[in-house]
Protein backbone atom coordinates (compact mmCIF):
# COMPACT_ATOMS: atom_id res chain seq x y z
CA UNK A 1 0.00 0.00 0.00
CA UNK A 2 1.45 3.39 -1.00
CA UNK A 3 2.03 6.31 1.32
CA UNK A 4 -0.34 9.27 1.29
CA UNK A 5 2.29 11.92 0.70
CA UNK A 6 -0.17 14.81 0.84
CA UNK A 7 -1.48 13.71 4.25
CA UNK A 8 2.04 13.17 5.60
CA UNK A 9 3.18 16.59 4.43
CA UNK A 10 0.12 18.26 5.95
CA UNK A 11 0.56 16.40 9.22
CA UNK A 12 4.18 17.50 9.47
CA UNK A 13 3.24 21.14 8.87
CA UNK A 14 4.46 21.41 5.28
CA UNK A 15 2.38 23.31 2.71
CA UNK A 16 3.05 20.85 -0.08
CA UNK A 17 4.91 17.68 -0.99
CA UNK A 18 8.59 18.34 -1.54
CA UNK A 19 10.58 16.77 -4.35
CA UNK A 20 13.16 14.07 -3.82
CA UNK A 21 15.88 15.19 -1.39
CA UNK A 22 18.35 13.17 -3.45
CA UNK A 23 17.68 15.41 -6.42
CA UNK A 24 17.78 18.52 -4.25
CA UNK A 25 21.22 17.59 -2.89
CA UNK A 26 22.68 16.06 -6.04
CA UNK A 27 21.38 18.35 -8.77
CA UNK A 28 23.22 21.40 -10.05
CA UNK A 29 20.55 22.46 -12.52
CA UNK A 30 20.61 26.03 -11.24
CA UNK A 31 24.34 26.23 -11.93
CA UNK A 32 24.00 24.66 -15.36
CA UNK A 33 21.27 27.15 -16.28
CA UNK A 34 23.47 30.10 -15.31
CA UNK A 35 26.40 28.74 -17.30
CA UNK A 36 24.17 28.19 -20.33
CA UNK A 37 22.97 31.79 -20.13
CA UNK A 38 26.53 33.09 -19.82
CA UNK A 39 27.54 30.96 -22.79
CA UNK A 40 24.83 32.60 -24.94
CA UNK A 41 26.02 36.00 -23.72
CA UNK A 42 29.55 35.07 -24.81
CA UNK A 43 28.42 33.97 -28.27
CA UNK A 44 26.67 37.29 -28.94
CA UNK A 45 29.50 39.32 -27.38
CA UNK A 46 32.07 37.58 -29.57
CA UNK A 47 30.06 38.34 -32.70
CA UNK A 48 29.73 41.99 -31.67
CA UNK A 49 33.48 42.18 -31.08
CA UNK A 50 34.21 40.68 -34.49
CA UNK A 51 31.81 43.11 -36.18
CA UNK A 52 33.47 46.08 -34.46
CA UNK A 53 36.92 44.88 -35.50
CA UNK A 54 35.72 44.52 -39.10
CA UNK A 55 34.15 48.00 -39.04
CA UNK A 56 37.41 49.47 -37.75
CA UNK A 57 39.45 47.69 -40.43
CA UNK A 58 37.15 49.13 -43.11
CA UNK A 59 37.45 52.65 -41.70
CA UNK A 60 33.79 52.72 -40.70
CA UNK A 61 34.52 53.02 -36.98
CA UNK A 62 37.28 54.33 -34.76
CA UNK A 63 37.83 52.36 -31.58
CA UNK A 64 38.72 54.52 -28.54
CA UNK A 65 42.44 54.83 -27.83
CA UNK A 66 41.92 53.29 -24.38
CA UNK A 67 40.99 50.02 -26.12
CA UNK A 68 43.91 50.06 -28.56
CA UNK A 69 47.54 48.90 -28.34
CA UNK A 70 50.34 49.03 -30.88
CA UNK A 71 51.78 46.00 -32.60
CA UNK A 72 54.89 44.42 -31.12
CA UNK A 73 56.71 45.16 -34.40
CA UNK A 74 54.65 47.90 -36.13
CA UNK A 75 54.43 51.13 -34.10
CA UNK A 76 51.75 52.63 -36.36
CA UNK A 77 49.31 49.75 -35.98
CA UNK A 78 46.11 50.06 -33.92
CA UNK A 79 45.33 46.64 -32.51
CA UNK A 80 41.84 46.31 -30.93
CA UNK A 81 43.25 44.41 -27.96
CA UNK A 82 40.25 44.61 -25.63
CA UNK A 83 37.93 43.26 -28.33
CA UNK A 84 40.38 40.44 -28.93
CA UNK A 85 40.20 39.66 -25.20
CA UNK A 86 36.39 39.71 -25.43
CA UNK A 87 36.53 37.07 -28.15
CA UNK A 88 38.86 34.90 -26.08
CA UNK A 89 36.82 35.25 -22.88
CA UNK A 90 33.68 34.43 -24.84
CA UNK A 91 35.29 31.15 -25.86
CA UNK A 92 36.06 30.50 -22.21
CA UNK A 93 32.37 30.93 -21.40
CA UNK A 94 31.60 28.24 -23.94
CA UNK A 95 34.18 25.99 -22.29
CA UNK A 96 32.77 26.74 -18.83
CA UNK A 97 29.30 25.67 -19.95
CA UNK A 98 30.67 22.38 -21.27
CA UNK A 99 32.69 21.85 -18.09
CA UNK A 100 29.72 22.64 -15.87
CA UNK A 101 27.52 20.15 -17.70
CA UNK A 102 30.26 17.56 -17.79
CA UNK A 103 30.78 17.39 -14.02
CA UNK A 104 27.35 15.92 -13.10
CA UNK A 105 27.05 14.08 -16.42
CA UNK A 106 27.80 10.57 -15.07
CA UNK A 107 26.95 11.04 -11.40
CA UNK A 108 24.15 9.30 -9.58
CA UNK A 109 21.29 11.48 -8.33
CA UNK A 110 22.90 11.95 -4.95
CA UNK A 111 25.60 14.17 -3.54
CA UNK A 112 29.13 13.54 -4.72
CA UNK A 113 32.25 15.55 -4.02
CA UNK A 114 32.63 16.11 -7.76
CA UNK A 115 29.94 18.77 -7.50
CA UNK A 116 32.17 21.06 -5.48
CA UNK A 117 34.46 21.36 -8.49
CA UNK A 118 31.64 23.08 -10.37
CA UNK A 119 31.89 26.11 -8.07
CA UNK A 120 35.17 27.40 -9.47
CA UNK A 121 33.84 26.90 -13.00
CA UNK A 122 30.87 29.11 -12.18
CA UNK A 123 32.89 31.80 -10.42
CA UNK A 124 35.36 32.02 -13.30
CA UNK A 125 32.56 32.27 -15.84
CA UNK A 126 30.84 35.07 -13.94
CA UNK A 127 34.12 37.01 -13.75
CA UNK A 128 34.63 36.61 -17.50
CA UNK A 129 31.05 37.72 -18.24
CA UNK A 130 31.40 40.82 -16.07
CA UNK A 131 34.68 41.74 -17.80
CA UNK A 132 33.09 41.29 -21.24
CA UNK A 133 30.14 43.50 -20.32
CA UNK A 134 32.37 46.22 -18.88
CA UNK A 135 34.64 46.26 -21.94
CA UNK A 136 31.77 46.52 -24.42
CA UNK A 137 29.98 49.16 -22.37
CA UNK A 138 33.07 51.35 -22.06
CA UNK A 139 34.05 50.88 -25.70
CA UNK A 140 30.55 51.74 -26.98
CA UNK A 141 30.62 55.00 -25.02
CA UNK A 142 33.71 56.19 -26.94
CA UNK A 143 33.13 54.55 -30.32
CA UNK A 144 33.16 56.92 -33.31
CA UNK A 145 31.40 55.99 -36.55
CA UNK A 146 32.05 57.42 -40.02
CA UNK A 147 28.81 57.45 -42.07
CA UNK A 148 30.64 59.09 -44.96
CA UNK A 149 32.98 56.14 -45.31
CA UNK A 150 30.00 53.83 -45.18
CA UNK A 151 28.36 55.63 -48.05
CA UNK A 152 31.57 55.60 -50.11
CA UNK A 153 31.99 51.86 -49.62
CA UNK A 154 28.33 51.18 -50.42
CA UNK A 155 28.50 53.19 -53.64
CA UNK A 156 31.68 51.41 -54.70
CA UNK A 157 30.16 47.99 -53.96
CA UNK A 158 26.91 48.69 -55.87
CA UNK A 159 24.61 46.51 -53.77
CA UNK A 160 21.61 47.22 -56.02
CA UNK A 161 22.43 44.51 -58.60
CA UNK A 162 19.81 42.12 -57.19
CA UNK A 163 17.15 44.86 -57.34
CA UNK A 164 18.10 45.62 -60.93
CA UNK A 165 17.68 41.94 -61.84
CA UNK A 166 14.29 41.81 -60.11
CA UNK A 167 13.12 44.98 -61.86
CA UNK A 168 14.10 43.64 -65.28
CA UNK A 169 12.41 40.31 -64.59
CA UNK A 170 9.16 42.02 -63.56
CA UNK A 171 9.10 44.61 -66.36
CA UNK A 172 10.04 42.17 -69.12
CA UNK A 173 8.09 39.20 -67.68
CA UNK A 174 11.13 36.98 -67.97
CA UNK A 175 12.60 34.43 -65.51
CA UNK A 176 14.73 35.94 -62.76
CA UNK A 177 17.62 33.66 -63.73
CA UNK A 178 17.69 35.22 -67.20
CA UNK A 179 17.59 38.77 -65.76
CA UNK A 180 20.29 37.76 -63.28
CA UNK A 181 22.52 36.67 -66.17
CA UNK A 182 21.92 39.96 -67.98
CA UNK A 183 22.98 41.97 -64.93
CA UNK A 184 26.03 39.76 -64.34
CA UNK A 185 27.18 40.22 -67.94
CA UNK A 186 26.62 43.99 -67.67
CA UNK A 187 28.82 44.14 -64.58
CA UNK A 188 31.58 42.14 -66.24
CA UNK A 189 31.45 44.32 -69.33
CA UNK A 190 31.14 47.65 -67.50
CA UNK A 191 27.68 48.40 -68.88
CA UNK A 192 25.58 48.24 -65.75
CA UNK A 193 24.74 51.95 -65.81
CA UNK A 194 23.50 51.69 -69.41
CA UNK A 195 21.41 48.66 -68.41
CA UNK A 196 19.95 50.55 -65.45
CA UNK A 197 18.99 53.52 -67.60
CA UNK A 198 17.47 51.26 -70.24
CA UNK A 199 15.04 49.83 -67.68
CA UNK A 200 14.62 53.02 -65.67
CA UNK A 201 16.05 51.66 -62.43
CA UNK A 202 17.46 54.14 -59.92
CA UNK A 203 20.64 52.43 -58.75
CA UNK A 204 21.55 55.06 -56.16
CA UNK A 205 22.74 53.58 -52.88
CA UNK A 206 20.57 55.81 -50.71
CA UNK A 207 17.44 54.86 -52.63
CA UNK A 208 18.22 51.18 -52.18
CA UNK A 209 18.92 51.44 -48.46
CA UNK A 210 15.65 53.27 -47.86
CA UNK A 211 13.76 50.29 -49.26
CA UNK A 212 15.58 47.68 -47.23
CA UNK A 213 16.07 46.72 -43.60
CA UNK A 214 19.24 48.86 -43.44
CA UNK A 215 17.42 52.18 -43.16
CA UNK A 216 17.93 54.28 -40.05
CA UNK A 217 14.18 54.34 -39.26
CA UNK A 218 13.95 50.55 -39.53
CA UNK A 219 16.91 50.02 -37.20
CA UNK A 220 15.55 52.59 -34.72
CA UNK A 221 12.20 50.78 -34.70
CA UNK A 222 13.86 47.44 -33.99
CA UNK A 223 15.89 48.91 -31.12
CA UNK A 224 12.80 50.53 -29.57
CA UNK A 225 10.90 47.24 -29.77
CA UNK A 226 13.77 45.37 -28.10
CA UNK A 227 13.96 47.99 -25.33
CA UNK A 228 10.26 47.55 -24.62
CA UNK A 229 10.74 43.80 -24.30
CA UNK A 230 13.71 44.36 -21.97
CA UNK A 231 11.69 46.73 -19.78
CA UNK A 232 8.80 44.26 -19.58
CA UNK A 233 11.14 41.44 -18.61
CA UNK A 234 12.77 43.67 -15.98
CA UNK A 235 9.40 44.49 -14.42
CA UNK A 236 8.49 40.80 -14.43
CA UNK A 237 11.72 39.87 -12.65
CA UNK A 238 11.26 42.70 -10.14
CA UNK A 239 7.84 41.30 -9.30
CA UNK A 240 9.28 37.97 -8.23
CA UNK A 241 9.74 37.56 -4.49
CA UNK A 242 12.37 37.24 -3.19
CA UNK A 243 14.11 37.01 -6.60
CA UNK A 244 13.59 40.70 -7.34
CA UNK A 245 15.38 41.82 -4.21
CA UNK A 246 18.13 39.27 -4.74
CA UNK A 247 18.77 40.46 -8.28
CA UNK A 248 18.79 44.09 -7.24
CA UNK A 249 21.38 43.29 -4.59
CA UNK A 250 23.43 41.29 -7.10
CA UNK A 251 23.47 44.28 -9.47
CA UNK A 252 24.55 46.56 -6.61
CA UNK A 253 27.42 44.20 -5.80
CA UNK A 254 28.49 44.18 -9.45
CA UNK A 255 28.39 47.97 -9.58
CA UNK A 256 30.48 48.21 -6.43
CA UNK A 257 33.02 45.80 -7.92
Amino acid sequence: MGLDEEWIASSLGFKTVYSSPYHAAGSRFFLESILAGLMLLGVEASRIAEDLISLAEAGLARIPDSHIATSSIMPHKRNPVTLEVVRARSSRLLGAAVAGLGIPLKLRLSYNLDLQEANQVLYGAVEDAVLIAEVLRDLAAGLELDPGQGRRLAEAYKPWSSELAEAIALRESIPLRRAYTMVAEAYRGGGVEDLSRRYGVDHGTVAVLRRTGCSRDRIRGVLEARMRILEEDSRRVEGLTPAGGFLRRALEVLDEA
